[in-house]
């Protein structure tokens, strides 16, 4: 798929101005002709394979007076093929560190790294849903790894891939956030949808309150900022703000209308748990200014049961009152509302500094909608920069999103015998509700769990004085470990063959 519309070309990146760009997959070249003329870059490099089909429209930018391009007739996604790019021949600008090296940390403006994932048909490959979930995992992988375009310092890269898979690693519910969004905000600084349909996915299951909230949060940013959207590149959300009137009642999907939603059966049941939610947030708030105060204080131990009552007393009503088949949408919406209003809200979409701008089909082809993701690696905490800790977090990973839905104390259960113990022992986070914790580990799932718990669930691992080796590790998980893809010898015939 590729990007044949300049208009959808326009984020802001200045600070990259006179850089290295290294461009996969650049197809017609309308995306990297804008890139390039508003960076100016001293080298770009296009990785494209097709040179049959895309050579002729790739030759005037090659042939330019003065032009920096560089066409390399191979495909950025073999990493073969990559790391022989990733050379002073073809970035004589660019120094790699080595493994351990503290200058790994710093961040490299003078890199960028653009890559367009996006496949139509979208198909399997090699075990995931896609080829571009297979490269994003290799390429969070390499930020973990300080390996491949990260060897050089954090390195942002722009991502074009299709405009469903988006929710895989900005999910903008609970719900949505698996794995792959999980690993995301282990290392990046920012991972953020830029442009997109912004049609939000039928599987949101968050109030309409809250997303109102989150888009509002924006707008306050935005307007602090000076930033304005340009004319016709409004979200859906942002124009159906504009002509909402009540802000209040909760709805899973944000571009029903009012008339529509309340034909639905689960709207007239939102209504009845609207209150259960409310109070629900209402009493957790009790237990976070408890938690707020000295143990020895009077008032602490008077807050805590008072949150106990009235956390037993909204279950038994709520048991009385929700069937059964509400009963998990309604929790959902309580998780929500807990996770959403924590200093820090746990979803990287809730924390984006400005709306993603609306793309249009017709602006690729064939004419199906794309989203760019922009991803910003951050300084990677001590305990991730060691090797033989991958595995380790790798492991605890994998055992709890298996089932994400389950909750913590299961999650941990599922641990090898005495981990549940010791975890819970040595990670006071994980129960701390001012840090998105909760006292009752039997009450929070384990999509709530923060990149901050399993950090320290790495470092209470590496403490273990029975920990299993990381041979033991690697038998218990089949010999499936984080792999960053590096010196992967994928068949590039079989891979097109297979997309």
């Amino acid at each position: 798929m590729n990007i044949v519309s300049e208009a959808a070309c326009g984020p802001s990146l200045h600070k990259h101005i006179g850089c290295d760009i290294i461009d996969i997959n650049p197809g017609a070249g309308v995306w990297s002709a804008k890139l390039h003329d508003m960076l100016k870059p001293r080298t770009h490099i296009l990785l494209e394979p097709d040179t049959k089909q895309f050579g002729q429209l790739l030759e005037p930018l090659l042939s330019a007076p003065g032009s920096t391009y560089r066409l390399v007739p191979q495909s950025g996604l073999v990493w073969n093929h990559l790391e022989a790019v990733l050379s002073k021949e073809y970035l004589p600008h660019q120094t790699a560190w080595e493994r351990e090296d503290p200058r790994l940390e710093e961040r490299n403006d003078t890199l960028l790294i653009v890559a367009n994932l996006g496949y139509y048909p979208r198909k399997n490959y090699r075990g995931f849903p896609s080829l571009a979930q297979m490269v994003m995992y290799q390429l969070i992988g390499a930020i973990k790894a300080q390996t491949l375009v990260q060897k050089y310092g954090r390195a942002r890269m722009l991502i074009w891939m299709n405009d469903e898979e988006r929710h895989h690693f900005v999910p903008k519910s609970i719900n949505q956030r698996r794995k792959p969004a999980m690993e995301a905000d282990l290392v990046c600084e920012e991972i953020t949808e830029v442009a997109s349909s912004t049609i939000s996915s039928s599987a949101r299951d968050r109030e309409q309150s809250i997303d109102i909230r989150s888009l509002q949060a924006t707008l306050r940013k935005m307007e602090d900022k000076g930033i304005k959207v340009p004319e016709g590149r409004e979200s859906v959300a942002l124009q159906t703000l504009k002509g909402a009137e009540n802000t209040q009642q909760g709805s899973p999907v944000i571009e029903k209308t009012p008339a529509t939603r309340k034909k639905t059966p689960r709207f007239a049941a939102e209504r009845r748990f609207t209150h259960f939610t409310e109070e629900f947030e209402a009493t957790f708030e009790i237990l976070r200014s408890a938690w707020r105060l000295p143990d020895n204080d009077p008032s602490k131990i008077a807050k805590l049961a008072e949150y106990k009552e009235r956390r037993k007393r909204w279950q038994e009503e709520a048991d009385k009152t929700i069937k059964d088949s509400y009963q998990k949408p309604m929790l959902l919406n309580c998780e929500s509302r807990i996770t959403f209003n924590t200093p820090k809200s746990l979803l990287a979409w809730d924390r984006r500094e400005m709306e993603p701008l609306r793309l249009d089909a017709k602006e690729f082809f064939p004419a199906k909608p794309m989203c760019l993701i922009d991803i910003q690696p951050k300084r990677l905490h001590p305990v991730l920069r060691k090797t033989n800790n991958y595995d380790i977090l790798e492991y605890i990973l994998t055992v709890f999103y298996v089932r994400w839905v389950q909750s913590v104390n299961e999650g941990l259960a599922n641990l090898l015998p005495g981990a549940h113990e010791w975890l819970v022992k040595e990670c006071p986070s994980l129960r701390d509700p001012l840090k998105g914790g909760n006292p009752d580990l039997d009450e929070m799932t384990v999509r709530c769990l923060t990149d901050e718990m399993f950090v320290e669930m790495v470092e209470a691992w590496a403490r273990w004085p029975f920990r299993p080796s990381q041979f033991e590790i690697l038998s218990i998980m089949g010999g499936a470990t984080h792999d960053t893809g590096v010196g992967a010898t994928y068949d590039q015939e079989d891979m097109y063959r297979s997309i």
